[in-house]
């Protein structure tokens, strides 16, 4: 069904109906997924086509501003050789590392209760550095610590 003709099914499925002397409107929203950039989507609605939106850019923005604040961070990452801490979420490293999956699922390890994981081979730069990589943030020390971000991934089951 091309898009004139799912709207026009729309309009005939969806008129504007009187209901007990007031009036309600349902709203009908087309996603069609653009052949030549498939990151973008353009979204239609009855009123016709909107702004295309790179919705995994705009997920990678939105989560590199939220690994930025600490709010909702539920657990806390430390280094031991420097005493750094991180303010993490748990679910967020549980999606990136398979490792840190294991540690938070439910009572299956101490971090999962006691919220804290402590990196013994790390320093906090290259911590830092990795958790900024995992929430999607630039960072221009990348390319200087390759080798030890490496070593982290490895540690912790990520693949890049």
């Amino acid at each position: 069904m091309d898009i004139l003709a799912a709207l026009e099914y729309k309009e005939k499925l969806c008129p504007q109906t009187q209901c007990g002397g007031h009036f309600f409107h349902i709203e009908v929203k087309f996603t069609i997924f653009d052949k030549e950039e498939p990151s973008f989507l353009n979204t239609w609605n009855s009123s016709g086509p909107t702004k295309a939106v790179n919705h995994a850019d705009t997920l990678c923005q939105n989560l590199a501003v939220f690994g930025a604040e600490s709010s909702f961070a539920d657990v806390t990452v430390c280094t031991v050789a420097d005493g750094k801490e991180f303010k993490v979420h748990s679910t967020i490293l549980a999606m990136r590392s398979p490792v840190f999956a294991a540690m938070f699922a439910e009572g299956r390890f101490k971090e999962s209760y006691e919220k804290k994981v402590y990196i013994e081979d790390f320093g906090g730069q290259v911590i830092g550095a990795f958790i900024d990589y995992l929430y999607g943030r630039k960072n221009t020390e990348w390319k200087l610590m390759a080798g030890d971000l490496a070593k982290v991934a490895d540690k912790v089951g990520y693949s890049f």
